[in-house]
């Protein structure tokens, strides 16, 4: 997935949400234009951890729902327009769409 940030930001840091499937890893790059060959690579998450696995006992349960929230804060800022997020693997294991990403937020 690549974010056009519409013009170029200061970054200092991510929150993904990946809904009910995480990734098993993910990684965040930078670069000067969406087919930018040699992104800069800003952020690699090894081994996500689940924030809100399934409970069986509240399914039933009508609420709103968090999801699975990765954070990541920048040792220092960096600069970019584009920004890719590059996902792998898929945790659940629940079936072929593998992982799913329900909010991104650059700040």
């Amino acid at each position: 997935m690549v974010i056009d940030l519409g013009k170029t930001q200061s970054i200092k840091g991510f929150h993904f949400n990946f809904n009910h499937n995480p990734p098993v890893n993910y990684t965040v790059l930078i670069g000067k234009s969406a087919q930018d060959k040699k992104m800069k690579q800003v952020v690699r998450v090894e081994n996500v951890k689940i924030t809100a696995p399934y409970d069986a006992t509240d399914a039933h349960v009508v609420k709103v729902r968090v999801g699975n929230t990765s954070d990541v804060s920048l040792a220092e800022r960096v600069r970019s327009r584009f920004v890719k997020l590059v996902v792998e693997g898929a945790l659940t294991n629940d079936g072929p769409a593998g992982a799913t990403v329900a909010e991104v937020v650059v700040y």
